[in-house]
């Protein structure tokens, strides 16, 4: 896999999904069904830090790298997923470990505002 360049923006929300993903996974889901996410509003409710219209850009961003898989209409996406590119990269940057992705998301939030 090339390098992965995001900006922090969408890396925090990246890192947010990935928490919700490995939380879900770690609960009995299914792999296949903890990486989908649905409305971008179930994104919404775990990284409500930014504006909405913002998230969708984020999520466009994030798209475009191929980190999501994400169907939009009229400036909203319906339907987001987690690829297994992602999942990838974040367990490379942060492994599995819940307590470091909770340490990057407060890092990134600080870094961010």
């Amino acid at each position: 896999m090339n390098e992965i360049l995001l900006t922090k923006e969408s890396e925090y929300v990246l890192t947010a999904m990935y928490k919700e993903f490995l939380d879900r996974y770690n609960q009995g889901v299914p792999r296949d069904k903890a990486k989908i996410f649905g409305h971008q509003d179930n994104i919404f409710k775990i990284v409500d830090i930014f504006p909405e219209q913002d998230l969708t850009g984020l999520l466009q961003e994030l798209k475009e790298k191929g980190m999501i898989i994400a169907n939009p209409s009229s400036n909203i996406f319906y339907w987001v997923a987690m690829t297994t590119d992602s999942i990838i990269y974040m367990e490379n940057k942060v492994g599995k470990n819940i307590n470091k992705i909770i340490d990057l998301l407060i890092k990134t939030k600080q870094l961010l505002f």
